[in-house]
């Protein structure tokens, strides 16, 4: 091997280390870039999404809560007519259902109206619980996906960016050599 082909041999590999060099820079700052800005979008989108659905939840059990309103008043409509119905047409039945209530209320040491109001409210906390608590359970499910879904982003991110250098780098070697 001649001098002079060493010495070309040298520069062509010095050459390849400046291109190599060069381009995992370039990679590596607009990688960077990428990433930064991709991840603060995906984060703005996981929190504009999570608001939403908050505020839709929100509307939801405010929607509820007017149902069960709205059955309440339905359901003491109903005992109303019920209650005249049975006075206006059958004295026995009238008195068969009188006779039912006032048994509960005594054998349980009550007035007629405290059982009453205790179904009332058994009804109303029943459902106000489980309401509660399928809104909780969303909220905490949307939440959980969200943060899957971000940390899933980043790390696919990441390794586009990684095949991205190398594959870059390997075309930019092969062009120098070439």
């Amino acid at each position: 091997m001649k001098v002079s082909d060493t010495v070309r041999h040298y520069k062509m590999l010095h050459k390849i280390e400046e291109v190599v060099l060069v381009v995992v820079a370039e990679v590596v700052v607009i990688g960077v870039v990428v990433v930064v800005v991709l991840v603060v979008v995906v984060v703005l989108v996981a929190v504009v999404v999570v608001t939403v659905v908050k505020v839709a939840l929100v509307l939801v059990v405010v929607v509820v809560v007017v149902v069960v309103v709205v059955v309440v008043v339905v359901v003491v409509v109903v005992i109303v007519v019920v209650v005249v119905v049975v006075v206006l047409t059958a004295p026995t039945v009238a008195v068969m259902t009188v006779e039912v209530i006032v048994v509960v209320a005594y054998s349980s040491n009550n007035s007629i109206r405290k059982v009453v109001v205790v179904v009332v409210v058994v009804v109303v906390v029943v459902v106000v619980v489980v309401v509660v608590v399928v809104v909780i359970v969303v909220i905490v499910v949307v939440e959980v996906v969200v943060v899957v879904i971000v940390v899933v982003v980043v790390v696919l991110l990441v390794e586009v960016i990684v095949v991205v250098t190398v594959v870059v780098v390997v075309l930019e070697v092969v062009e120098v050599v070439e």
